[in-house]
């Protein structure tokens, strides 16, 4: 099966390659994200049991004030205009 795709049992799906850059990770009052296509995307901080703790439409700003969120591993979930949809893990340590 080549890179950057995935099979489910009875079709392999390809998967965009998103050019998204999250930092720093570990993150400590801010994250940043770096775009390549400088859309709009709505981003939603998401914890282990599965809850949305925090949710950010980001324009031109590529900024997110994270201070008010606890210490721990979370799932960042980038969903860009065109619907394509990025996951990274991150952790906050304050």
């Amino acid at each position: 099966m080549p890179d950057g795709s995935v099979y489910t049992g009875d079709k392999t799906h390809e998967i965009p390659e998103q050019n998204i850059l999250v930092y720093p990770n570990p993150a400590n009052d801010f994250i940043n994200i770096a775009s390549s296509n400088h859309l709009a995307v709505l981003c939603e901080i998401i914890n282990m049991q599965g809850q949305t703790v925090a949710k950010h439409t980001l324009h031109n700003q590529n900024k997110i004030d994270i201070s008010n969120i606890k210490s721990g591993v979370y799932i960042f979930k980038i969903t860009a205009l065109n619907e394509e949809t990025t996951y990274q893990k991150i952790i906050v340590n304050h």
